[in-house]
């Protein structure tokens, strides 16, 4: 399933691990990753006021096989999830998603109130160019509404194979409700 799954939830009949997160490092971690997993989660279960600070950094995904993706935010509760960073990651493949940052529902929600993300950062990350991705792959950014959008996302320095990633279109990347994306 994922590989780093970062969660706040409480298990029915089993521990209560909910609470805020933050201040959680991911560093110098090599990941293989099949279906139906993300790589490097935040979600979906985020039963916190907060989930912040949190750094995926040095890290080598050698593939990503399945439905998941290889950055992820999936936020079905009520957290507010800020100040994410994932810094120095290469990617030598992936199949389904590359980026997939969402407020939704889902069957593991358990708040009725939709939180939010915002201050997300991608930095120095090498994405292999594959042949078979093109046209099979994509990104998703969506808020939960346009009043709770998505906000401020930096994708700075962020390669697919040679090329700078300079606007969505290069990402086939998938915008609804998000505010403050920009590229560097």
């Amino acid at each position: 399933d994922d590989n780093i799954a970062i969660k706040s939830v409480a298990v029915p009949g089993g521990p209560d691990w909910s609470g805020n997160v933050e201040d959680v490092l991911v560093r110098h971690c090599t990941f293989l990753n099949g279906p139906p997993g993300n790589v490097m989660e935040i979600g979906y279960e985020l039963r916190a006021d907060t989930v912040r600070n949190i750094v995926f950094e040095d890290i080598d995904v050698l593939y990503a096989h399945g439905e998941g993706a290889v950055f992820s935010i999936h936020n079905g509760d009520r957290a507010l999830v800020e100040n994410v960073r994932w810094e120095n990651i290469r990617v030598e493949h992936y199949w389904d998603k590359l980026l997939d940052f969402r407020v939704v529902y889902s069957c593991y929600n358990h708040d009725k109130q939709r939180g939010r993300i915002r201050n997300v950062h991608l930095k120095n990350i090498r994405v292999t160019r594959a042949l078979f991705n093109a046209g099979c792959s994509a990104s998703l950014i969506s808020g939960h509404t346009e009043a709770m959008p998505v906000e401020g996302v930096l994708i700075e320095d962020f390669y697919i194979g040679e090329d700078k990633v300079t606007n969505a279109d290069q990402l086939d990347l998938h915008l609804r409700n998000v505010s403050g994306l920009r590229f560097c």
